[in-house]
């Protein structure tokens, strides 16, 4: 993948950056919808541009949980790869796709598939988790952007800059 095309590639997942307010809907394994829940997701440029992480602080049947993702570039420049740290202790990877408007997560156990909207400012789609050799559907999610965080990016390398010395890139 040449410095150029990677560097569009990440620019792909400025759609991501901001704050998003997300509705979750648990689903039973016949698609019956249960409990609904509230969660605060937040992706940032991390130094450098090459790396969004993920933060998500969520509240699910009366319990806060919290998580951690980064998502970077795959290594043989076809889509991305994702690493999640959950409360528990459990660390799961996932390979992801951005194309057009859908995003797709795939892991060894669970796996999402969601559409954003034209404007960029909704995510709508549902995870499924592995059950034996089945697919069953988990929850579903429904993300809107905070329009005041969107987007907040160092992902460009011409947007980059030194967040130690710089907030906002000089102009020459």
């Amino acid at each position: 993948m040449t410095e150029n095309a990677a560097d569009q590639a990440r620019d792909r997942l400025d759609i991501l950056a901001g704050d998003w307010d997300t509705t979750i809907i648990m689903l039973d394994p016949d698609g019956n919808e249960g409990a609904v829940s509230k969660a605060v997701d937040r992706y940032d440029w991390m130094p450098g541009g090459f790396f969004l992480r993920h933060d998500v602080d969520a509240e699910m049947e009366g319990q806060l949980l919290q998580s951690m993702e980064i998502i970077a570039l795959a290594r043989d420049g076809e889509g991305y790869e994702t690493r999640s740290y959950d409360p528990d202790g459990t660390i799961n990877d996932f390979s992801a796709r951005l194309d057009g408007r859908q995003w797709r997560i795939v892991g060894a156990v669970q796996r999402f598939a969601g559409v954003f909207s034209a404007d960029g400012m909704e995510l709508s789609g549902e995870w499924e988790q592995k059950d034996g050799e089945t697919w069953r559907r988990l929850m579903r999610v429904d993300l809107k952007k905070r329009p005041d965080t969107a987007p907040r990016s160092l992902g460009n390398p011409a947007r980059r800059h030194n967040i130690a010395t710089d907030i906002e890139p000089k102009s020459s």
